[in-house]
């Protein structure tokens, strides 16, 4: 009998003793040895070089055609440097760029980058990759991914430059190879598993999904990003000056993350509406529901605005509503916004919904839309051929709703 009661005993503590042991599993792997720069995505104009400009340059033939620009480096870090785009007339007509790469204040001819063609969905273009000199940290250069789109009718030049290059490396999570990939600043030259872009191959298919509801994506705030890997719960515990990561598991509970795509669930939730009433999402089951993350210090949210009232007024009768997911400071400043705008759908306040928007569903571009069927999952997130910005939300919405 006291073998048995010791048996039921250590059965008991079992659980306890595992879920202790598996909070401290410890997952290793390395950096790459150099950064890599995302895809090309924030277009910037550049104009005629004026002679001043030109005096900044190496020697030129003079029958080049230079242009001059501003590109920034992060979409996070304001630090911008100044491009020279050069292009060269009669058998030789690669451009190139020139840049202050190594940051002395001045340009060299060494700190010139040639663009080669390259092809993509939309036709030939010219990309060139400028190596930015680090001041510090494990990486040597910080690359910036330029494209030079040319055609028949262009009025200006226009260069479109990546916005983030990534510290990435593999770290072996339960026997699979797991990609894994950190922000660096630009002026230190430091790889930050707490603060910037962070992300991971949640679901193993050899890249990391940057979009921006993408559960494989996160904005750090200064903390500790849980992320699902698999079956398992990881965050980075560590990287040393070797590029050594160590990740460690978690828990399920750890994972608070609503993964938005489509065909999951958005789980219910609680919120306060402009009136002070505290309503539920569950409120809108049976109906399609757009939810709308959206702020009046938002210039594309506004200008979204007269598309959500047609959409409101031709397809309520159908089923059709939406809920404003509003980041704004002053509830009141956005009561006289809402009745100018003559806006009546419910709001939910920014207090309200804060955790939930930074730590659950972890939005950080604005608008963003999201489209909930009567079950409350997920229709579309933009994507996939039903859109839900401008005209097109409402030839979604007709394709969408019933009849």
């Amino acid at each position: 009998m006291k073998h048995f009661l010791l048996c039921a005993l250590c059965a008991l503590a079992l659980p306890a003793v595992l879920s202790a042991y598996q909070s401290e599993v410890e997952y290793t792997g390395n950096l790459e040895t150099e950064l890599a720069a995302d895809r090309p995505v924030a277009a910037f104009a550049l104009k005629d070089a004026k002679p001043e400009d030109k005096s900044k340059l190496p020697a030129l033939a003079g029958d080049e055609t230079v242009s001059v620009g501003e590109m920034r480096f992060s979409s996070k870090q304001k630090k911008t440097a100044t491009v020279f785009l050069v292009e060269i007339p009669g058998d030789r007509p690669t451009p190139c760029v020139y840049t202050d790469a190594n940051m002395d204040g001045k340009i060299t001819a060494d700190e010139k980058f040639f663009f080669s063609e390259v092809a993509d969905g939309r036709g030939k273009s010219q990309e060139a990759v400028i190596r930015f000199s680090l001041a510090g940290g494990p990486f040597k250069y910080y690359p910036v991914r330029i494209k030079y789109i040319t055609g028949a009718g262009r009025k200006e030049r226009v260069l479109v430059q990546s916005m983030a290059s990534y510290a990435r490396g593999k770290v072996d999570i339960a026997g699979r190879k797991t990609l894994v990939q950190y922000s660096v600043n630009t002026s230190t030259g430091q790889v930050n598993t707490k603060s910037g872009q962070i992300g991971i191959d949640s679901d193993g298919d050899g890249k990391v999904d940057t979009g921006m509801v993408s559960p494989e994506f996160a904005f750090a705030r200064n903390e500790t990003i849980v992320f699902r890997a698999g079956d398992r719960f990881v965050s980075t515990k560590s990287i040393d000056d070797t590029g050594k990561i160590i990740m460690q598991d978690h828990p399920a509970s750890d994972y608070t993350r609503i993964e938005m795509r489509v065909g999951a669930e958005v789980p219910d939730f609680t919120f306060t509406d402009f009136e002070g009433k505290t309503r539920r999402l569950s409120e809108f089951r049976g109906k399609h529901v757009l939810m709308d993350f959206w702020g009046t210090w938002c210039g594309p949210c506004v200008g979204e605005i007269p598309h959500l009232k047609e959409a409101y007024a031709r397809y309520r009768s159908r089923g059709f509503e939406i809920l404003g997911m509003d980041q704004d400071e002053s509830v009141e400043e956005v009561k006289k916004f809402l009745a100018e705008k003559k806006i009546t759908w419910t709001q939910a306040t920014t207090e309200s919904i804060k955790d939930l928007i930074e730590k659950r569903f972890r939005i950080v571009a604005y608008p963003t839309t999201i489209l909930l069927d009567p079950q409350g999952k997920i229709v579309s997130l933009g994507g996939g051929g039903l859109p839900l910005r401008g005209k097109e939300l409402l030839a979604t919405l007709d394709k969408v709703l019933p009849r």
